[in-house]
């Protein structure tokens, strides 16, 4: 998913997201956390990147209707992983289409 300089594309991300989703499983286990991670936690995670995902698509660079979108939508705005995902979200929109 992630390759230099970071991005990440709704187009490759969501269905990836809903093929793990699909799996009758209790624990996900993240490529770069320490710590198996439980479902309910996955699924949060889950929300949390297609939120950032669609508020890209509608918004695409406008950081200031990013970040107003967002404190609407129940996503912490001021976390910084949420905003880690917002710029990749925003580096792979070159890459959206191909």
């Amino acid at each position: 998913m992630h390759v230099e300089p970071n991005y990440l594309t709704r187009r490759r991300l969501f269905p990836l997201l809903d093929r793990l989703l699909a799996l009758d499983v209790a624990h996900y286990v993240l490529g770069h956390d320490d710590a198996p991670l439980p479902r309910a936690a996955f699924e949060s995670l889950a929300r949390v990147l297609r939120t950032a995902g669609e508020t890209v698509r509608q918004y695409q660079r406008n950081d200031s209707a990013i970040r107003d979108a967002l404190s609407g939508s129940g996503t912490d705005q001021d976390s910084s992983r949420v905003f880690e995902f917002v710029k990749a979200f925003q580096a792979g929109l070159v890459h959206e289409d191909s």
